[in-house]
C-alpha cells in the first residue's frame, strides 16, 4: 500500500508540475489498423505539441477475461497497443485509454455490449423499446456483478496501453433514481453517481495507483452556473462534487463561445484539478483557453480538443480547433481584455469600463479603431464613449503583448443604461448577472447565444418594461432574435410594443409578425410613433414547427439588445 501511495504522489506531482497538458480526444480508432494510421501521425502531433492522447477504447478490445463482450470481430489486440503505446512514448506522448462507464451504454438503437450480452445489468431494463425516447443505456449501479466484469477489463486495457491512468467518461447520465429503474427509484442520485465513482477510485487508485479522469458535466448544478441541461446536472448529481476524491482530474468540457466559464472555478475551488475540453468550434475553444489558462492556476493543467466524430482519420493534422488553440497555447498570449458599458454619466452619456481577469495585467487600449500597442493609453477608469468610437484593448503585462486585441463598438440609443424590469423572468441558465442590463448595454449581435449578452427564455412568452426616465418621442424599438433552430431556438412570432406616461395606462404603440425563416439572426423592428416615459414589450413565443429539433415542444427564445430609438 505504501508503494501504491507513493507512486500515485509522483504521478500527481508530475501532473501538477507540467501544468500544460495539450491534448486531444480520439474515438473511433477502433482496430488495430486504425492504430497504425494514427501511428504514422503521432510525430506530426508531437511537433505541434500535443504531450497527451485521450483514446477512447470502450468494448473495441480483445479481451481475455471477457471474449464475449468483444464488441466486434475486427477490434483492438495486446499487440497493437503496445505498438502505438511505445511509439508515443517515444515522442513524449502519453495515452490515457478511455472506457466509458455507467452511461452511454447504447448510441441510438444500437446497444453496446455489456447489457446485451447481460440485458440484467441494465439499470431500466425492460424500458424504452428499441431504445425509443431514450438518451443513452446506463448500467446497474446496484448489482456488484458490473464491478465483477468491467474492472477486469479495463485492467487489460490499462496494462496493454502502459498507461497510467484511466478516462472513466461518467458523462450525461440522467437515469439513476429513476421511476423505471427497479434497483434505485426514488433514491439519491448523488449518492449514486458518487458511489459509482468511489468504488472506481478505490480499486484503481488506492489499490493500483492509476490516476482517474472524468467529465464534470455531471458534477455541475445546472440552475446556479448557466449551462444547459447536457453540460451540467438537472436531476441532483451535482450534489456528489463533495463527496468525489479530489485527486481525480476533472475533464470540464464545454462547446460554446462564453465570456465566462464558471464551473472552471468551481472545481478549483473544490480543490479538483481541471482539464478544460473543447470542440470543433475554434473561436469558442480559444475563449475557453483564454479564459482558463489566464487565472495562471497550477491546479490549471492545460486543455484537451476533442474530435467526436468531426475529424475525419486522414484530416486530424488539419483540425482546426485543435491547430489555433494550440498557437494561442504555444504563444503564451492568454490573457484577454473584456470592454463593457459602465453606465451613464451626469450628462447621460455612456461609460466604457475595461477588465481583465489577472490583475496584474494592465490594459493598452485606443478609441480611434487603431490596434493598440503597449505604449498606448493605459487604462486606469471608466472613461465616456462617443458616437461612433470603436475601442480596441489589448492586455500587456511587462511592456509585451500579453493576448488578443479585444474590439467592440457600442449601439447608441434612447435606452441604453435605463432601468428595466421584468415581467417575465427569463431563464438562469444564461446570463446569470446583471440580466436585466444585458438588453440596454450598447452591445448587439455578439457571437454565441451561451456568451452572456442574450438573454434566454425557455418556453415563455416575453415581457418586460424599460423606463426612459422622462416622456420622450421615440420612433421606433428593435430587438435581434437567435434562430439557431438545432438547438431548439426560434425566432418569436410576433413583437407588441405599448407605451405609456405613468406606468399604469398602457396602449398600443406598434407591433411586427413575422414568418418562419432560415436566418441565424432575425432582427424585429417595430414602428412606434409615440411620445412615452414607459416602454412594455410583449414578445410571443412559439411551438417548434413540424420537421424541426423538438417539433411540437415550446421553442427557447433568445433575445439582444433593446434599441429605442
Amino acid at each position: 500500500m505504501k508503494k501504491v501511495l507513493f507512486l500515485l504522489a509522483v504521478l500527481i506531482a508530475f501532473v501538477s508540475k507540467a501544468q500544460q497538458i495539450k491534448s486531444i480526444h480520439l474515438l473511433d480508432y477502433n482496430t488495430n489498423e486504425d492504430l497504425m494510421q494514427l501511428s504514422g501521425q503521432i510525430d506530426s502531433l508531437a511537433q505541434k505539441g500535443i504531450n497527451t492522447i485521450f483514446l477512447e477504447i470502450d468494448y473495441h478490445f480483445k479481451f481475455k477475461s471477457h471474449p464475449e463482450l468483444q464488441q466486434t470481430e475486427n477490434v483492438i489486440t495486446k499487440s497493437g497497443a503496445r505498438k502505438l503505446a511505445n511509439i508515443c512514448s517515444n515522442y513524449g506522448i502519453r495515452i490515457i485509454p478511455q472506457f466509458q462507464s455507467l452511461g452511454h451504454q447504447s448510441w441510438a438503437e444500437n446497444t453496446l455490449k455489456l447489457l446485451t450480452v447481460y440485458p440484467e445489468l441494465d439499470l431500466t431494463p425492460g424500458a424504452y423499446p428499441n431504445n425509443d425516447s431514450l438518451y443513452c443505456r446506463e448500467w446497474d449501479v446496484m448489482n456488484p456483478k458490473v464491478n465483477e466484469i468491467v474492472f477486469p477489463m479495463i485492467d487489460e486495457i490499462i496494462e496493454a496501453f502502459n498507461a497510467e491512468g484511466i478516462h472513466l467518461g461518467m458523462d450525461e447520465v440522467f437515469l439513476l433514481g429513476s421511476s423505471k429503474s427497479p434497483s434505485t427509484k426514488g433514491m439519491d442520485p448523488a449518492f449514486l453517481y458518487g458511489k459509482v465513482v468511489r468504488e472506481f477510485h478505490d480499486y484503481f487508485t488506492k489499490k493500483q495507483g492509476k490516476q482517474l479522469y472524468i467529465w464534470g458535466d455531471r458534477l455541475i448544478d445546472a440552475s446556479k452556473y448557466g449551462y444547459g441541461s447536457w453540460e451540467a446536472s438537472m436531476n441532483g448529481t451535482f450534489l456528489a462534487i463533495d463527496s468525489v476524491p479530489k485527486d481525480i482530474i476533472i475533464c470540464d468540457w464545454h462547446y460554446l463561445t462564453q465570456n465566462e466559464y464558471p464551473s472552471v472555478d468551481l472545481f478549483l475551488k473544490k480543490g479538483f484539478r481541471v482539464l478544460p475540453s473543447s470542440w470543433k468550434d475554434a473561436e469558442a475553444a480559444n475563449a475557453f483557453i483564454r479564459y482558463s489558462y489566464a487565472k495562471q492556476d497550477s491546479n490549471m493543467l492545460g486543455h484537451m480538443f476533442t474530435t467526436w466524430g468531426e475529424v475525419p482519420k486522414d484530416s486530424l493534422l488539419e483540425y482546426g480547433s485543435m491547430n489555433k488553440g494550440l498557437s494561442t497555447i504555444n504563444e503564451n498570449r492568454f490573457h484577454e481584455v473584456f470592454i463593457s458599458q459602465a453606465g451613464i454619466n451626469k450628462k447621460g452619456n455612456l461609460l466604457v469600463k475595461l477588465t481583465a481577469k489577472n490583475d496584474a495585467i494592465q490594459i493598452a487600449y485606443s478609441t480611434d479603431g487603431s490596434d493598440p500597442s503597449p505604449d498606448s493609453l493605459i487604462y486606469n477608469k471608466p472613461f465616456e464613449y462617443v458616437k461612433g468610437q470603436v475601442i480596441k484593448a489589448v492586455p500587456v503585462k511587462n511592456g509585451i503583448y500579453a493576448g488578443v486585441i479585444s474590439e467592440k463598438e457600442f449601439i447608441i440609443h434612447k435606452g441604453i443604461g435605463k432601468r428595466l424590469d421584468f415581467i417575465t423572468i427569463p431563464s438562469d441558465k444564461y446570463a446569470l448577472e446583471f440580466k436585466e442590463q444585458t438588453l440596454v448595454n450598447g452591445i448587439e449581435f455578439t457571437n454565441s447565444y451561451a456568451d452572456g449578452e442574450w438573454l434566454g427564455y425557455e418556453g415563455n412568452d416575453v415581457e418586460f418594461i424599460i423606463d426612459l426616465d422622462s416622456i420622450q418621442k421615440i420612433n421606433s424599438v428593435s430587438i435581434n432574435f437567435n434562430n439557431k433552430v438545432n438547438d431548439w431556438i426560434h425566432h418569436p412570432q410576433k413583437m407588441i410594443v405599448l407605451g405609456s406616461v405613468d406606468n399604469k395606462a398602457f396602449s398600443v404603440i406598434g407591433s411586427l409578425a413575422k414568418r418562419k425563416t432560415g436566418r441565424p439572426i432575425v432582427q424585429f423592428k417595430v414602428h412606434t410613433p409615440a411620445e412615452v416615459r414607459f416602454v412594455k414589450v410583449i414578445v410571443a413565443n412559439q411551438i417548434i414547427p413540424a420537421g424541426f429539433n423538438g417539433d411540437g415542444r415550446p421553442a427557447w427564445i433568445f433575445m439582444d439588445e433593446v434599441i429605442i430609438r
